[in-house]
């Protein structure tokens, strides 16, 4: 059987359930009448369908009724979630089938023996956003802490034998070197008879097939029921075209499974032949030096929150092309269409989980086995789903967490470990504040550092030479620098366009001048966005509205776009 998908966006019931008491009225259960619940839209943030909303947190409840399609029997059938945040409870005609913890990345529960495919079934989703400690990040982190279901939700037929996996693996080899090809396939059995199963991958470039250099790519197999099967795969490229920025080169794997001629399962997964690594004090792609421009982004528009409905995102992204960026970082995993649209149009990605500030308000958060678990589990699903995406160069594993002190050691050097161990083809990251008492740089390949020093722009250049200090072995990106500007704001002072571009200016000329181990540099921030309440000893603009984009939240442009286009015109390495 062909794979298909249930989309189950639109409109379902939602009622917020500030005394948490919904479970106790059976507000789960499909017989309950859910009298006055608002109809609302999923995708969406709860903060978005009502002004009172706005801000919101605690729990709060979704309903909604499907009928799988007829062609599903068979199948091994998995709800997926885009995303919810933070911490979901889903239960199926009345049964709890999962938990997840965790605001930004995917996740997924087998439903297989709890769909009906005789009547309606009814699903019902507790959503909970109550910002606390030890939660990852622990909701008083530096964004809005929008709540509710604001990805997709699907519904998933999955073959019982079928590919359940596929790593890619294609660097450039040298000079007029074919580009070797790596393919790690995890093949299941999730049936109850044995199968003989035939397996062949197939490289196009557009729609010309290419001819690799050891023939036909394929292996057979036995699959024995409830048995899982990990084949490896090699061969390589002719005359392989690069993917880079300036030439966002794709091929496209075809991968089919078949038993006596009867296709079982088949995968289509777009790739790119690429390297990015350290060497020295340098960052290489494709074995030379890169300098490295762009913006860190939130995953927010006007009047949606997290949710993306006219074609924002990619117009962000080719924004940031062109003001000659060559790179987008955001503190969390994004929605699935980032990484598509930078492998098409050249692109860099920072991957990062939000680990952000932990250990800050509350130093037990570095040794608490929850925030560890919810951590490592989240970064084992951003290598799993981005892994085969060329644009994704870096896997961050945290931001501005307490790593001035040496408890952080174990978690981070746990993480690192972890995504070294999950990912060797890319360079592990970590995003610290606290300059030259950074006890975490050394257990990372890439260390980073933010730093917002104004006019004064000489001591941004002391601060960099004492951080590097600490590992002058490696590079030093600067991960954030920027200022804040209100748009139509003009003239001298803190706060003004002109301002705003004139610390751009004199920052960048400092990290350039430091290319010897500063390898470039990403702007806080790309659009304006909403913050957490800051509190009073915080002097912004606005406590709650964070003005440091070159743009306003509504996309409007200030003065920075024109300038930092200008500023990153004709960049060496």
């Amino acid at each position: 059987m062909k794979r298909s998908v249930l989309e189950l966006d639109g409109q379902w019931l939602f009622q917020i359930d500030r005394d948490e008491k919904g479970v106790e009225r059976g507000w789960h259960k499909p017989e309950y009448q859910a009298e006055g619940w608002r109809k609302e839209l999923v995708p969406g943030n709860w903060d978005t369908y009502l002004p009172e909303l706005f801000g919101y947190a605690g729990q709060a409840w979704y309903r909604c009724t499907f009928r799988p399609q007829a062609a599903m029997r068979g199948a091994r059938l998995h709800l997926r979630f885009e995303g919810a945040n933070y911490a979901t409870t889903v239960w199926l005609n009345g049964q709890e089938i999962g938990h997840h913890e965790g605001g930004f990345d995917p996740f997924g529960f087998d439903v297989t023996d709890k769909v009906s495919f005789e009547g309606d079934n009814c699903l019902a989703v507790l959503v909970d956003n109550w910002p606390r400690l030890s939660r990852v990040p622990n909701s008083y982190a530096g964004w809005w802490n929008y709540g509710g279901i604001y990805r997709s939700v699907k519904l998933l037929a999955l073959p019982v034998v079928r590919i359940s996996d596929v790593s890619i693996h294609a660097e450039p080899a040298g000079s007029d070197e074919p580009a070797p090809l790596a393919l790690d396939v995890t093949l299941v059995n999730e049936g109850r008879d044995l199968v003989e199963a035939a397996l062949s991958a197939q490289v196009l470039a557009g729609e010309e097939a290419v001819h690799l250099m050891g023939g036909p790519l394929g292996a057979t197999v036995t699959l024995t029921p409830g048995s899982e099967a990990r084949l490896s795969l090699s061969n390589a490229i002719p005359q392989a075209k690069l993917w880079s920025p300036e030439e966002p080169n794709l091929y496209r794997l075809l991968l089919k499974l078949e038993q006596n001629g009867t296709v079982l399962d088949e995968q289509e997964i777009n790739f790119g032949v690429r390297s990015f690594r350290v060497q020295g004090t340098q960052l290489l792609l494709n074995g030379k030096p890169i300098a490295i421009t762009g913006f860190n982004r939130h995953e927010e528009y006007p009047g949606t929150g997290r949710v993306d409905k006219a074609g924002t995102l990619e117009a962000d992204l080719r924004l940031i092309k062109q003001m000659n960026g060559n790179m987008v970082r955001m503190h969390y995993q994004g929605h699935p269409d980032l990484y598509e649209i930078a492998d098409s149009i050249g692109l860099l990605v920072w991957a990062e989980i939000p680990t952000w500030g932990v250990g800050n308000r509350d130093a037990n958060e570095l040794t608490d086995p929850g925030v560890r678990q919810v951590a490592e589990s989240m970064l084992r699903t951003l290598i799993a789903s981005l892994k085969n995406h060329p644009s994704v160069v870096v896997w961050s594993i945290g931001n501005e967490c307490a790593t001035n002190r040496p408890e952080a050691r174990d978690l981070f050097g746990h993480l690192a470990e972890l995504a070294r161990s999950l990912d060797a083809t890319r360079p592990v990251a970590y995003v610290g504040m606290f300059d030259a008492d950074e006890k975490c740089f050394d257990l990372v390949d890439l260390p980073a550092i933010n730093k917002y020093m104004g006019l004064n722009a000489s001591e941004l250049g002391h601060r960099l030479d004492a951080i590097h200090a600490l590992t002058p072995d490696k590079p030093l990106l600067v991960t954030e620098f920027g200022h804040e500007a209100g748009l139509g704001l003009r003239g001298q002072g803190y706060g003004t366009e002109d301002e705003q571009v004139q610390v751009l200016r004199t920052n960048w000329e400092v990290i350039r001048a430091r290319q010897d181990y500063v390898p470039g540099g990403l702007i806080w921030c790309l659009a304006d966005y909403w913050h957490q309440p800051a509190g009073v000893e915080h002097r912004w603009l606005n406590r709650i509205y964070f003005c440091h984009g070159v743009t306003t939240l509504a996309r409007e442009h200030k003065r920075a776009v024109a300038a930092v286009k200008q500023m990153w015109a004709n960049l060496d390495a």
